[in-house]
């Protein structure tokens, strides 16, 4: 399954015409991935149980930001939250959760800041989606540095995590993902052909 990763650490803006000004490109992002079956877009319990706290810009809520909106502009805001999901990582990701829980996640160009939410989606190997507030997350992929304690030792590894802040790079990402559809498709097609000489015992569900 397709979802994007909210980058939420990508958020707050410096200024509120920035927010003003690029806060629409990032929901143009969003109603497009919708509208290529991405399912849903995870977010952290913190977030997602206060959508509406979250800061905009110095320390200007959500909830404040939006007066005097456009109500068209507050409808698509209200559809994006509606169409989230808690938690970060889904609950059945036991796995994947283990890993998450005994790693962090830094940038070179913030040292003393951590960043779980581009963790999660280098762990399940989704897109990330960020905000436009600041050059670094114009980047087509955020390169990290990942500690991470395995059996007990610990490692430490510069890692790239897919991202998407620019609506040309969502250009970019959705032909690479649409191809990437269609050759999946192709290979299940021949599976399914060759099923009696290949995998006799391969029945429909």
């Amino acid at each position: 399954m397709e979802f994007l990763i909210l980058n939420e650490e990508s958020i707050p803006f410096k200024t509120i015409s920035d927010a003003n000004h690029k806060f629409p490109s990032f929901l143009k992002i969003v109603n497009e991935a919708f509208s290529y079956r991405f399912k849903t877009i995870r977010v952290s319990e913190r977030l997602g149980n206060n959508w509406f706290e979250m800061q905009v810009c110095n320390e200007i809520p959500i909830r404040e930001w939006l007066k005097g909106k456009d109500k068209e502009f507050e409808r698509k805001i209200k559809s994006f939250i509606s169409k989230t999901d808690i938690p970060l990582i889904p609950r059945d990701s036991i796995e994947i959760i283990n890993r998450f829980d005994n790693s962090d996640f830094y940038l070179s160009e913030k040292p003393n800041q951590l960043f779980p939410s581009i963790g999660a989606a280098y762990f399940l190997k989704q897109l990330c989606i960020s905000f436009d507030s600041e050059e670094i997350w114009r980047n087509k992929t955020i390169r990290a540095i990942k500690n991470e304690i395995i059996d007990e030792n610990y490692s430490e590894e510069l890692v790239d995590i897919n991202n998407v802040a620019l609506y040309e790079t969502w250009q970019e990402y959705l032909l690479h993902i649409e191809a990437q559809r269609k050759s999946n498709l192709r290979k299940g097609n021949v599976l399914w052909e060759n099923r009696e000489t290949e995998f006799k015992n391969l029945e429909t569900v």
